[in-house]
């Protein structure tokens, strides 16, 4: 079993991913992906957040639009022996200056700090 960060938590700690908006910088054409719409639609999936951060930023002005980095699991996939299990990863940020990734695969942790490596990956999705 895993730790499931409630939406409070996630609200708490990385408030960029409930940013509906985009950064006054952005262009009319950039169109924002709703980080919240697809945790919610990724939980209905049965895969949920375990881990969320964001990037500091000097600019109170650009804190709500900073990149951002949740991990997923599913309850009913364990860890095997050798410590590796699958997860999604999804980047994405409202600034315009990075794409929307979503990248599945296999991860160990390497580290006490959280840091993962991929063992294979079963693809990625981005749009940009």
């Amino acid at each position: 079993m895993f730790n499931v960060l409630t939406t409070e938590q996630l609200f708490k700690n990385v408030p960029s991913i409930f940013t509906d908006g985009s950064a006054d910088r952005t262009s009319e054409k950039y169109q924002p992906i709703s980080t919240s719409a697809i945790i919610e639609k990724l939980k209905s999936e049965g895969f949920y957040p375990t881990w969320a951060a964001q990037t500091m930023s000097q600019n109170p002005e650009r804190k709500a639009f900073t990149k951002h980095m949740v991990r997923f699991r599913r309850e009913d996939v364990a860890v095997n022996s050798g410590g590796i299990y699958p997860e999604l990863v999804l980047v994405n940020s409202h600034d315009g200056l990075s794409s929307y990734r979503l990248m599945a695969g296999l991860f160990r942790v390497v580290c006490s700090n959280g840091m993962i490596v991929g063992r294979s990956y079963s693809g990625s999705q981005s749009v940009v």
